[in-house]
Formats: C-alpha cells, structure tokens, sequence
C-alpha cells in the first residue's frame, strides 16, 4: 500500500486529483518493474497488499486521521489507472 501523504505530512485530507492519478500510477509502475527484477532473479517471489480497496486500507487514519488513497482499488471499487499501469508490465 502507497500512502498519498509524505511522512510527517500534517496537511488536512486532501482531494484526489488527475495529477496525483499519474504520479500514483508511475510509482506504483517503477515499483512492480523493480519487484519483477527481483523475482527475475529469484529473491521475490509475493507482493501483498493489505486491503482490497482504498475505504477498507490500515493506512486510513494511520499516521495521521485522513483518509488515505493507496491502492490499486478506489473506495467505490473503481480500478484506478495505476492497475492496468501495473498488471501491463507483466509479459
């Protein structure tokens, strides 16, 4: 799960935005390629995410009381950009 706030961020809840889509899905692209070199190599072999969708994340109130916006599945279960991003790396 990627947290949309930055350690120590105190700011209020923040609306999501068409900006924070393409950074989102970017990231969380650079980070599967990463992972799939790992599991090229044999050292990984599972990701895990801990929740289904945004609504049901542990990062919801964690650190701070905001909502959060971490995973690859919106709260109204709607398939965030980032998804198809992120499966369209594998081959």
């Amino acid at each position: 799960d990627m947290s949309c706030y930055r350690w120590g961020d105190t700011a209020e809840d923040i609306e999501w935005t068409d900006e924070m889509t393409a950074r989102f899905s970017a990231k969380y692209a650079e980070l599967f390629r990463f992972y799939l070199e790992l599991a090229e190599e044999g050292v990984l072999d599972t990701v895990v995410f801990w929740g289904l969708q945004d609504g049901v994340s542990w990062l919801n109130g964690f650190p701070r009381k905001h909502k959060n916006y971490p995973l690859l599945i919106g709260r109204d279960f709607e398939v965030k950009p980032a998804f198809y991003d992120t499966i369209g790396l594998v081959k």
